[in-house]
């Protein structure tokens, strides 16, 4: 039976997956990315690629973000980009790709959660 595996880097400390897996996720830092980036532009063995948190905007995402946009999704139009947030706009997002309409994909308002505010 195909076995899988799941991975991880950040800043100093890194469990890459198993490299006899047939199917592998490796969870990686905004910064990782980057320097893997200045490694492979395209990103060589990479099917698909989730960006989370990405309205918190911090320079490194916004970089990592256009990077893609410049270089990485245009020699590569098989690499799947997934943006994830509470709050994104999504839209704006897709005009940004250059995706289509049918790209984009958003949870309807009866997944979300009501907040209510307490002052003590």
């Amino acid at each position: 039976a195909a076995r899988g595996s799941v991975g991880y880097a950040v800043l100093l400390e890194s469990a890459p997956p198993s490299a006899e897996a047939v199917a592998t996720i490796e969870y990686v830092s905004a910064g990782v990315m980057l320097r893997r980036l200045a490694r492979d532009p395209s990103l060589a063995g990479v099917t698909h690629l989730v960006v989370d948190e990405v309205h918190e905007r911090s320079a490194r995402v916004d970089l990592l973000l256009a990077k893609l946009r410049a270089a990485t999704l245009r020699a590569r139009p098989s690499l799947r980009l997934l943006l994830m947030s509470a709050t994104l706009d999504a839209a704006a997002w897709a005009r940004y790709f250059d995706a289509p309409p049918s790209a984009l994909l958003a949870l309807p308002p009866a997944g979300r959660h009501r907040v209510r505010e307490l002052f003590l």
